[in-house]
């Protein structure tokens, strides 16, 4: 190895991809797998278990005791159930890499996507703490389809606009962020349901949002939590409506944890506005849903 080529990988910085699993037994298997097969170095790989109660994580166990390659790879078991954004929390401050890369266990990242990241991350001076990619959606089965982003992606260019987006600016298992991101803010309140919706306004408050225009992951659709095909139940949309309210609280005390004063008080406006229309929002949901079903 020459002095030059010492240098270049003295400068690699360290990555710890973590992959977060619950009551994933079908899946788990192809998620380590893609994790295991990581091309870039050095990389500590760390996969972590929300308590299931399938046998995902003897699977995984398993996996790590017959793991024989480069990386450095550990897995652990929560006692009780956290919930994803508890659950993510806890594994960011945990990570010890400069870079933290974000999986799920339905979801397969291509062998270069830690590559990819650490590419964008070095390209933009380290000055970017929040990374997203495209992915490719995949069926329940395993069948690959198009390519696409979240609906939010739009407003990646705005912290207005992406504190305000009622979607996430991306989709979450494509997320990367830095270990400066994680010591920047609190941990996220135990109200919000989805890291993702939190973590886009956060990587634009922190600075420029790093974007791969390029499919890093296959994105499992129909096995995991956000299923469009749930039937609805007027608990089940009381409880979602709950959650948009978590999620611009979130926003409010990010904006202001980085002294984006006037921007966390816009947000602030729209969560009043929100929590004051929050009893009527029911019936307008059911009107609208009607009016569908009598244009069919």
């Amino acid at each position: 190895m020459t002095a030059l080529e010492r240098v270049a990988l003295s400068d690699r910085p360290l990555v710890t991809l973590v992959l977060v699993s619950y009551n994933q037994e079908k899946y788990i298997c192809e998620a380590v797998e893609a994790a295991f097969a990581q091309t870039y170095s050095p990389l500590a790989i760390e996969i972590s278990d929300d308590a299931s109660a399938d046998s995902t994580y003897t699977i995984i166990q398993k996996m790590c005791a017959a793991y024989r390659g480069p990386h450095t790879v550990m897995c652990s078991r929560n006692p009780v159930n956290l919930g994803i954004s508890a659950h993510v929390n806890l594994v960011s401050q945990r990570a010890t890499g400069e870079l933290i890369v974000g999986c799920a266990g339905d979801d397969i990242s291509v062998p270069h996507r830690v590559e990819r990241i650490v590419d964008a991350y070095l390209r933009s001076g380290r000055r970017s703490h929040y990374f997203y990619s495209m992915v490719r959606a995949m069926s329940e089965s395993g069948e690959l389809q198009g390519v696409y982003q979240s609906p939010g992606a739009g407003a990646a260019q705005s912290k207005l606009r992406s504190g305000l987006a009622n979607y996430p600016l991306a989709i979450g298992a494509s997320q990367a962020w830095t270990k400066h991101f994680v010591n920047a803010f609190a941990p996220m309140h135990r109200g919000v349901w989805a890291e993702d919706q939190i973590f886009g306004f956060r990587g634009r408050l922190l600075g420029p949002v790093g974007f791969i225009d390029e499919a890093l992951v296959n994105y499992r659709s129909g096995s995991g939590i956000a299923n469009s095909e749930i039937r609805f139940t007027l608990k089940r949309y009381l409880r979602n409506q709950l959650n948009v309210l978590a999620m611009y609280r979130q926003r409010v005390t990010d904006a202001f944890a980085v002294k984006e004063r006037i921007l966390g008080l816009v947000i602030l406006a729209k969560l009043a506005f929100l929590t004051g229309f929050f009893p009527l929002s029911p019936l307008f949901s059911v009107l609208r849903r009607w009016k569908r079903v009598r244009r069919r």
